[in-house]
């Protein structure tokens, strides 16, 4: 698991964005954050929904990399006031850009799925 939490990133802090000089990274702290995307063969991003889309954090850690993002299988949790659809859309839209493998979708409210009623309050549900 990969929580941005411990990767801070400042906000485009390289000389030059990722997609004009691939993997050629000045600040350790990129180097760093390059390194954890490229290990993996895929993620699943979890993400809340804000304001209609999804958190700047998550958009800053996207945008800070484009070579090591390549060819990964990608999925996409979400939640909020609207079941975080809209952050998922978006999200798709900019890793089908960044040439990740697509995902299908499938939304579900999670607020009428009786085995996870009561996760977003830390409560502990069994699946029927």
């Amino acid at each position: 698991m990969i929580d941005l939490h411990d990767h801070p990133l400042p906000h485009l802090d390289e000389p030059a964005p990722a997609p004009v000089s691939p993997g050629r990274y000045q600040h350790e702290h990129t180097r760093a954050w390059a390194d954890t995307i490229a290990s993996f063969d895929g993620f699943v991003m979890v993400t809340p929904e804000y304001n209609h889309s999804f958190p700047g954090v998550l958009k800053n850690a996207i945008d800070s990399l484009y070579a090591e993002w390549n060819n990964k299988a990608v999925g996409f949790v979400s939640y909020g006031g609207g079941g975080g659809t809209r952050a998922v859309e978006q999200l798709r839209l900019i890793c089908g850009a960044l040439h990740e493998a697509r995902c299908l979708k499938f939304p579900r409210d999670l607020e009428r799925q009786p085995d996870i009623q009561g996760w977003h309050q830390g409560q502990r549900t069994t699946a029927r």
